[in-house]
């Protein structure tokens, strides 16, 4: 943009009997700051993307799912746990794949400007889980690097390192050290599709587990720092679940499939199980991850995945315990508060009817940020 402008302000200013050597920052300035209010174009036109994205994200034609499927792209690449809109373009911006939600990043990324609003970003499975791609940016990887590692991470359609591990938490899956599938994992018809990794890359990124995650001389690939417990007690990927109780195993098929593996009598160290078939129910709300490994029509247990405590929280009790409960996507429409009486005035009126809502029309399909209720 500036190659366009230059010429253009050389030939211009002398026109409007301004030396065309004035400095940048006067002839772009405001009126307000004794400038010449002589707007950049690259600045007009990255406020007009970011209004295009913010009006399209929240109306029904087909441009919404378009922009909603474009930023959720660039968030798959980037694979951070925060919105790529909050990173700085420098360190991150160079696995974005290239198009013009990415341009636009790249130029917000230049100006003191920000972008707020829910963003679909991946929530960690467990207590010290890591993000890869997070970490190795905080160790300074470069560039070079991320760039050999990236499309091996999207081959294998993982973000976090419990998407690599066993059920236990506590070592490299072997199909994950192989640059294959993890078959604990079920894989998202959405993920992007990559090519299988080269020789070269897939040494690059076993040398990477071994730098960044492996205990050193482990040759059992065993992490370092072990994962902590589950944070859920149920999720929509993982596919090996034990139901305690029965002692049986159940396998996760897409489209909500399930099939049983029936329990043998014990005459080994570890478990084993032969195929019963498909069911129709899904396993007890109780069940466990487990880590397997099939040989045939035989499985045998090898880890379960502990899950945290489930502790039931009280409602809040507050106004700001309230807003504090919501997502931190969504902490971004509230930045200052102010609570007299808890919202019991309101509630009262609502309850009697005569409380009266006025909005700027804005809100649509549960957001918006202007309302008036007295």
């Amino acid at each position: 943009m500036d190659d366009i402008m230059w010429p253009i302000l050389q030939a211009a200013l002398p026109k409007a009997a301004i030396q065309k050597r004035f400095p940048c920052k006067l002839v772009f300035g405001s009126l307000g700051f004794q400038g010449f209010g002589l707007h950049r174009p690259s600045n007009s036109q990255l406020i007009e993307h970011l209004q295009a994205i913010v009006t399209h994200s929240h109306h029904d034609p087909p441009s919404h799912d378009l922009h909603l499927q474009n930023m959720e792209l660039v968030q798959c690449y980037v694979g951070s746990e925060q919105p790529f809109w909050d990173l700085p373009y420098q360190l991150h911006g160079h696995l974005a794949p290239k198009g013009w939600i990415q341009f636009t990043w790249e130029e917000l990324s230049a100006t003191n400007l920000s972008l707020r609003g829910p963003l679909a970003t991946i929530p960690s499975n467990r207590e010290s889980d890591v993000f890869i791609m997070d970490e190795l940016v905080r160790r300074d990887w470069s560039a070079k690097s991320l760039q050999v590692l990236y499309p091996v991470r999207l081959y294998l359609g993982v973000t976090l390192l419990s998407q690599c591990c066993n059920a236990a938490g506590t070592y490299i899956h072997p199909n994950v050290w192989q640059c294959k599938h993890n078959t604990n994992i079920l894989r998202s018809p959405h993920w992007p599709n990559f090519k299988a990794p080269t020789p070269t890359a897939m040494r690059a990124w076993q040398s990477m587990l071994t730098d960044v995650f492996i205990a050193q001389g482990n040759r059992y690939h065993q992490l370092a720092r072990p994962l902590g417990l589950w944070k859920t007690p149920d999720d929509a990927e993982w596919v090996w679940w034990l139901d305690p109780t029965s002692g049986d195993i159940f396998e996760r098929h897409p489209n909500l499939a399930w099939w049983k593996w029936r329990a043998l009598p014990i005459h080994h160290q570890q478990p084993h199980f032969s195929l019963d078939g498909p069911m129709l129910d899904s396993p007890p709300p109780t069940s466990v991850r487990v880590s397997v490994r099939v040989t045939g029509c035989t499985l045998r247990l090898l880890t379960e995945g502990p899950v945290s405590p489930q502790v039931e929280r009280p409602p809040p009790a507050t106004m700001h315990e309230a807003l504090e409960s919501l997502p931190r996507s969504y902490h971004w429409a509230v930045q200052h508060a102010e609570i007299t009486d808890e919202g019991r005035a309101i509630a009262a009126a609502i309850r009697a009817g005569a409380a009266v809502v006025v909005s700027d029309g804005s809100l649509r399909y549960t957001l918006g940020t202007s309302a008036l209720c007295h």
